[in-house]
């Protein structure tokens, strides 16, 4: 399972309990990008990569390439996604 899978299989399982809309990380809205894109900026960022005490040596260096490799992925899928809807639109017929 890849990263960004991941991390839709975790926020699915937060949305399940509060009776929220699902994911679906194969097709996925503009307003789903952003959600993930929150959640792994929110985790990349300073203050979550940082507590004293909380983290040993080796979990920050995990948890940047485990969010950073969610990135990439989402950023690909951001343009697959953007490639298909231009498509979508002017290979459309028109009126």
């Amino acid at each position: 399972m890849t990263a960004l899978k991941k991390i839709v299989a975790k926020q699915n399982m937060y949305k399940s309990a509060t009776e929220e809309s699902l994911l679906n990380a194969d097709h996925l809205s503009n307003d789903d990008f952003g959600y993930l894109q929150a959640i792994i900026d929110y985790n990349l960022s300073p203050e979550n990569l940082s507590r004293p005490g909380d983290m040993w040596r080796a979990e920050p260096q995990e948890k940047v390439a485990f969010y950073s490799a969610a990135n990439q992925e989402l950023k690909e899928l951001r343009l697959v996604s953007n490639e298909s809807n231009f498509n979508e639109y002017y290979e459309s017929p028109r009126l």
